[in-house]
């Protein structure tokens, strides 16, 4: 893909699906062991974060392979560099997503929903604020430039 912004748009939108499968796994699981809906949004949203994050970086990887290896060696330094500018790019939609959820997801249980569709529906309403990272990433450069 030529549109590196379109590219980061795509693993940011790919990355969703592991997001929410990481979630409702969580709550599922956390369920079993636990009535407590704090516990519960809590594990699930941990869950996600593990599950997303893991995908997103990963593709990102792959889709700027051009920058992170060179003459079959890869580059370390320029790796770690990006994972810093995500970090920070993503802190602080991630802070406004990770309360904003929880607690979306502890209202929904405490009102009689079942776990994985009470994660399910914390992360339609609100997943809009994760994808304010991408002006974000941006002017940070993390989305790189065409070579």
């Amino acid at each position: 893909m030529k549109n590196k912004t379109l590219e980061f748009v795509k693993n940011c939108t790919i990355s969703t699906a592991f997001f929410v499968a990481g979630g409702i796994a969580g709550a599922e699981l956390s369920d079993l062991a636990s009535d407590s809906s704090f516990a519960i949004s809590a594990v699930s949203t941990s869950l996600e974060y593990i599950a997303g994050y893991s995908s997103f970086l990963g593709l990102h990887v792959h889709d700027n392979i051009e920058h992170y290896k060179k003459d079959g060696k890869w580059e370390r330094k320029e790796i770690t560099s990006d994972i810093k500018k995500a970090l920070i790019c993503f802190s602080i939609p991630d802070i406004a997503y990770l309360l904003s959820r929880h607690y979306v997801m502890k209202y929904f249980l405490d009102n009689d929903y079942d776990s994985a569709k009470s994660s399910m529906l914390a992360d339609i309403v609100c997943a809009p604020i994760f994808f304010l990272a991408i002006p974000a990433a941006k002017r940070m450069g993390l989305i790189k430039k065409n070579k």
